[in-house]
């Protein structure tokens, strides 16, 4: 009995269900068999016997280990070349927006209340959109193929017209280019100057 409890301390911990087992076992069978098994020591293999009948009545004295989850192999991300493409057509879409309604407004002030009340973005962004649907709003040829800052950087005030129409040309040909690329084609700015701005465009649009 103590070699079972030791060797098998659930059963025992199963209480009066342990208890009741044995009276479904044949003990004095059980320990003639071993003997004449010539099983040494006897007290093993009267163990061994016992445990074999138990696992019939009991059940397995240790159960069994859980399966391994199951491995689901998630999709494989999308490029950024991919996901990337409508980001950039929802920012060109609404720097159209954009132009539309600073068309109707003549003041600075009141464009600027009105794009912070409507869209909720910051004037740098406003601005951002806004240069970039007016340079290529109409041609996805181009838009479709860079990054947002590659078109901020490409439709740049500062951006020499040559540089801007090489640039253009090669994209559509199906060349990638990316941001520092279309910055080293620019070049320096003249003495760190900030970046020039359309004249229909505010300088600020704090209220």
């Amino acid at each position: 009995m103590s070699d079972l409890i030791l060797a098998h301390p659930r059963w025992a911990n199963l209480g009066l269900e342990w208890l009741a087992a044995f009276d479904q076992i044949d003990l004095t069978a059980t320990r003639r068999t071993a003997k004449a098994a010539n099983v040494q020591p006897l007290r093993v293999g009267i163990a061994t016997l016992i445990a074999v009948e138990l696992t019939k009545i009991l059940g397995p004295s240790r159960p069994p280990k859980p399966a391994r989850p199951i491995k689901v192999k998630l999709p494989a991300k999308l490029p950024r070349a991919v996901t990337r493409v409508p980001e950039v057509a929802r920012n060109v879409a609404l720097g159209m927006e954009l132009i539309a309604l600073r068309a109707t407004i003549k003041s600075n002030c009141a464009f600027g209340r009105q794009v912070r009340r409507r869209f909720e973005i910051d004037a740098q962004h406003s601005c951002e959109v806004m240069k970039v649907a007016r340079a290529y709003g109409a041609k996805p040829g181009i838009y479709q193929r860079l990054s947002w800052e590659g078109l901020v950087q490409l439709s740049s005030p500062t951006m020499p017209a040559p540089v801007r129409q090489d640039l253009e040309r090669r994209i559509l040909a199906g060349e990638r280019i990316g941001a520092p690329q279309i910055r080293r084609a620019r070049g320096p700015l003249k003495g760190g100057s900030p970046e020039r701005r359309p004249a229909d465009q505010p300088a600020s649009m704090a209220a």
